[in-house]
């Protein structure tokens, strides 16, 4: 059996700590870069979604124009003397 004694000095402790503190920084710059991110998407999903429904909006409101120019008085028959 074989045991191993590790000294770490105290500047590598602190040194681990620094590279910690380092990466929890980034890693916190990177999270609040995803929200911005993640509400730039909803946005731009939105904007998407209200695309048809006016889309549909504006083609209804052509043919009802269209019905509307089209629609000419029913003629009657012609009457025989």
């Amino acid at each position: 059996m074989t045991i191993i004694f590790l000294y770490v000095s105290n500047t590598a402790n602190k040194r681990v700590e620094e590279i910690r503190e380092d990466y929890r920084v980034i890693a916190a710059r990177r999270d609040d870069r995803v929200d911005l991110l993640t509400d730039q998407v909803a946005a731009l999903q939105h904007k998407l979604d209200v695309i048809p429904e006016r889309v549909a909006d504006k083609t209804v409101t052509k043919v009802k124009e269209v019905v509307i120019e089209s629609e000419v008085p029913p003629v009657k028959p012609a009457q025989k003397p």
